[in-house]
Parts: structure tokens; sequence; C-alpha cells
């Protein structure tokens, strides 16, 4: 796992691109461990709005469900007018 500290080359020019121009990506990008770990880092860890549903799937007070923001599964709970998560453990 990468820490904070921890960074590695996404640029362009350390990937392959294919022929066929910027309809299609390398394959590394969906299977390098590392750039997986970053993403996870930089998109779902930070300090970030994220979607995890709509109100009327939990509809009245007191109403749960789970959800997963990246990696990380979550319990989102309707509360009287505002929405509330708990990591799920």
């Amino acid at each position: 796992m990468l820490s904070a500290a921890s960074t590695i080359d996404i640029s362009p020019s350390q990937f392959r691109w294919p022929p066929e121009g910027v309809t299609r990506a390398p394959y590394r990008l969906f299977s390098d461990r590392d750039i997986y770990q970053l993403e996870q880092q930089r998109i779902f860890r930070r300090r970030s709005w994220n979607f995890l549903g709509l109100d009327v799937e939990i509809p009245n007070v007191g109403d749960c469900k789970t959800a997963s923001v990246g990696e990380t599964p979550v319990v989102v709970t309707r509360g009287n007018m505002r929405w509330s998560t708990v990591a799920r453990t």
C-alpha cells in the first residue's frame, strides 16, 4: 500500500498508448496495483463529497442502507433533515 508520501510516475510518457488513440487506454492503468492505490487515496480517502445513494432509498428517519466509498464499506442512515454515515466494522 502506498504511504501518503509515496509517489509514482503516472505521466503519459510512462505508458504505451494503443494505436487506436484516445478511445483506448493502456492496460497498465487498470492493472497496476500502485496506480489503483493512488486512485483510492486521491479520490476516496480525502475530504470530499461522495455519492452514496438517493433519498428515496432511505425515506424515513432511522432507515439505513449500505454503500461503499472506494474500498471502504459504510452505512448511510437517515436523520431528521440530514444524512450521516458510519464506517462499517
